[in-house]
């Protein structure tokens, strides 16, 4: 083969890369911009820090630093090129970045399937199909836009970390290593859960590794699987040392990594609710028989996968169903079950060249392209809701006017209005029940915004209603309009109650037994068992009584939907 040859097809390859990362971008910039607000409850959140960022320097709420430093270095020079307020400026920088950095993640898949299938060889089309299925697949399109940014640009550097992973297993080449380092840290200030993503891959296929490898290497590996659990766990706890919330989570979780299975999707199944709908039950299914097709495929034709490969490719096989699983708890399992899709289609990279005879590799091509298809027309003719409608924001910017909120004061909301509200009233802002009676020292005042109409549930067609927080008994309503109540929050007495998080469950109480209760919340029966000196505030043990609204918090138990309750609050 001539070298033109071989220069043209590479350009041709190129080519259709440049254009899928197009493609996907339109898509996405039709998602951001169509909409009256960023989409997604969280849609606020962004262009908030970043202006906290210009102001000064810092951000005043705890995250990841990456993507607001660029969202506020490009809204600085959106305003500086465009003359725009630097409001607007923020909000067009963070519809930008969310529309333009995503579909970046098909470079590093590219990369992979064109190292793994050389120029010219057979099937050809795996080395654009697989990377536009990462660029175009309805979870980044549909879920992980608008308001998840964070997400989206850390699976990018994901995908360039496990990309030089990869290679490194493959290779065991220094430069590999320095590469994936400084992905690695790039990943870990972009977003804590594609971090872990990462950990776990070094961990599972260290641990493949292990198994394979002679009794002369048996120490080197596992000192590398002892040396990343470190290095996962310090890093992280140092990237999580200023947010105090997330640093909780996840210090429980090292110290009890089976919280990982407490309330398991399945079970919920089992039981007859279902947490997903739309997007997001596909997008289960999808992973899952992706997942498991491939450990299938995989274990049949493990001899096909050439020896310096066989590592990343079981890491990637198990990484994938792990991602998947059903039995991660709900309250992980929104967040991975949406990372699945970029091992499962590395994994496939591999997979495919393993195949036998070209009806099996096509057809596999062909599922892949399919769901690129429908994912490409649901990224067109979709929507993605914001978490206010533009007259409730309009009607929002009213309050400003009365003069009663200063920059030091709280307000707290519901979860999807706090950060509009922070944006709009240019004040501290958060949730209700993250409320401790210490908050009345911080903050000279603290108010409660209630939103009567018009707010949105994201992500789902024809929108929805998310519940409001009641009014805490002495509060003085300061402020009404047709979309808002502003209440004046009082100091708590003693007998007042503030936990600080929110509840596991909120419901009916329906039948009380020697040590455990049912509650009835959303139409489901939970079965809550009492722990001795379980606490009531304000309240005799007698008041846990069938009829009565409880709100309860606690411990979930692993691999079971049952809860533990340590403290219930009763409301008379």
């Amino acid at each position: 083969m001539t070298e033109k040859l071989i220069k043209n097809y590479s350009s041709q390859n190129f080519f259709m890369i440049g254009l899928i990362i197009m493609i996907a971008a339109a898509i996405r910039l039709k998602t951001n911009f169509s909409a009256d607000l960023i989409p997604g409850i969280n849609g606020g959140y962004y262009p908030l820090l970043a202006r906290n960022i210009l102001e000064t320097g810092s951000m005043n709420y705890p995250d990841a630093p990456l993507v607001h430093w660029l969202c506020a270095s490009l809204g600085a020079i959106i305003q500086l090129v465009t003359g725009l307020s630097i409001d607007n400026a923020l909000i067009a920088s963070a519809r930008l970045i969310d529309s333009l950095i995503p579909p970046l993640v098909a470079v590093p898949v590219y990369f992979l399937s064109k190292q793994v299938y050389p120029v010219m060889e057979k099937p050809e089309p795996a080395r654009y199909i697989i990377p536009a299925f990462t660029a175009l697949y309805l979870a980044s399109l549909m879920v992980l836009s608008g308001d998840m940014t964070k997400n989206s640009v850390g699976l990018v550097l994901l995908a360039a970390f496990l990309l030089h992973s990869i290679r490194f297993f493959q290779y065991r080449k220094a430069k590999y290593i320095l590469f994936a380092i400084i992905f690695l840290i790039l990943t870990g200030i972009t977003h804590i859960g594609c971090l872990a993503v990462a950990f776990a891959f070094i961990l599972i296929s260290s641990s493949v590794s292990l198994i394979r490898s002679a009794q002369k290497k048996i120490f080197r590996n596992f000192s590398i699987i002892m040396l990343a659990i470190l290095l996962f766990i310090s890093v992280s706890l140092l990237l999580l040392r200023s947010d105090p919330d997330r640093l909780t989570r996840v210090t429980s979780f090292y110290l009890n990594p089976l919280r990982i299975f407490e309330t398991p999707y399945l079970f919920l199944l089992m039981n007859g609710q279902h947490p997903y709908s739309g997007f997001l039950w596909h997008n289960f299914l999808i992973i899952n028989i992706l997942s498991f097709s491939g450990l299938i495929i995989l274990i049949k034709y493990r001899g096909r996968i050439q020896n310096h490969e066989q590592v990343p490719t079981w890491g990637l096989a198990i990484l994938s169903l792990a991602l998947s699983s059903p039995m991660i708890g709900i309250e992980w399992a929104l967040r991975y079950h949406l990372m699945a899709w970029l091992p499962i289609a590395l994994l496939y990279v591999f997979i495919l060249r393993a195949l036998p005879g070209y009806l099996l590799k096509n057809a596999t091509l062909w599922v892949f392209a399919a769901l690129v298809l429908f994912s490409a027309i649901a990224g067109i003719t979709g929507k993605r809701m914001t978490s206010i409608t533009r007259e409730s924001y309009q009607d929002l910017w009213n309050i400003p006017s009365v003069q009663i909120i200063s920059e030091n004061d709280l307000v707290v909301a519901r979860h999807g209005l706090e950060w509009w509200t922070g944006w709009v009233l240019n004040c501290h802002t958060g949730k209700e029940y993250c409320l401790v009676p210490a908050d009345w020292n911080k903050y000279p005042q603290i108010f409660l915004l209630r939103q009567k109409k018009g707010n949105n549930y994201p992500g789902h067609q024809g929108g929805g209603q998310f519940a409001e927080f009641p009014v805490p008994p002495g509060s003085t309503l300061v402020y009404s309009s047709v979309f808002f109540d502003l209440y004046r929050l009082e100091a708590p007495s003693t007998k007042d109650y503030y936990r600080g998080d929110l509840p596991l469950v909120q419901g009916t109480i329906r039948t009380t037994g020697a040590g455990q209760i049912l509650i009835e919340s959303e139409g489901y029966l939970q079965r809550v068992s009492l722990s001795p000196g379980i606490q009531l505030p304000d309240l005799p043990a007698d008041s846990i009584q069938e009829g009565k609204q409880a709100d309860i918090w606690g411990r979930r138990v692993p691999f079971s939907l049952k809860i533990k309750a340590e403290t219930i609050r009763i409301y008379r």
